[in-house]
């Protein structure tokens, strides 16, 4: 056995000295062919408890012997992407419960569009339209499934159509401050709030 020198860092929470490298190529390897296959992160989109579901179909097929797929790296993926899932899930699931009286406390009704957000707990109507310097719009809308992420209008055409490298959320206020971050890093001009829905 190797002598163990104890190092500065062996007091950090999180030592990367235990996770394999080997391990953790393979992962990202894995990770990079699916990302080629299934852009924009769909992943995202499948519920934690599938992803869970389908690492274990890995895993039994593996203690079976089959070896005709890397069943471990593809089992640590869907790991990963139920944890991922779950702790998005947790955070938007929790901004989303209002009640009325939180409402009321701030003198929305339920008939205006609220979001919370997530880093002051803060309840408020804040949908903004950015305009780059192209003429472009971007807002948030809500897509076919149902979750929220920014949209895009060039000045030549009427219909909005989806910004694919923004992920779908849950809660509206969440794609909102995604698109905020992103029209201040771009230094987009920010235009009329719209709460009329157009």
């Amino acid at each position: 056995m190797p002598e163990h020198y104890e190092y500065p860092q062996d007091q950090e929470a999180n030592e990367y000295r235990y996770i394999s490298p080997t391990w953790l190529d393979a992962i990202a390897e894995g990770l990079t062919k699916g990302a080629v296959k299934h852009p924009s992160e769909t992943w995202r989109q499948i519920p934690a408890d599938e992803h869970l579901a389908r690492a274990l179909r890995h895993i039994n097929l593996y203690r079976k012997g089959d070896r005709s797929e890397p069943h471990i790296i593809n089992a640590s993926m869907r790991i990963m992407m139920a944890f991922e899932t779950a702790v998005e899930t947790t955070a938007e699931t929790t901004a989303e419960r209002t009640t009325e009286a939180d409402k009321t406390a701030v003198g929305l009704t339920m008939n205006e569009k609220i979001y919370k957000c997530p880093i002051c707990s803060i309840y408020g109507v804040n949908a903004t339209v950015y305009k780059d310097i192209r003429g472009w719009e971007y807002k948030v809308m809500q897509n076919k499934d149902g979750r929220f992420q920014p949209y895009y209008r060039k000045p030549s055409d009427d219909e909005w159509k989806p910004c694919k490298h923004f992920k779908a959320r849950v809660v509206d206020g969440f794609a909102q401050i995604d698109l905020d971050e992103w029209a201040v890093e771009k230094g987009m001009q920010e235009g009329r709030a719209w709460y009329d829905g157009k």
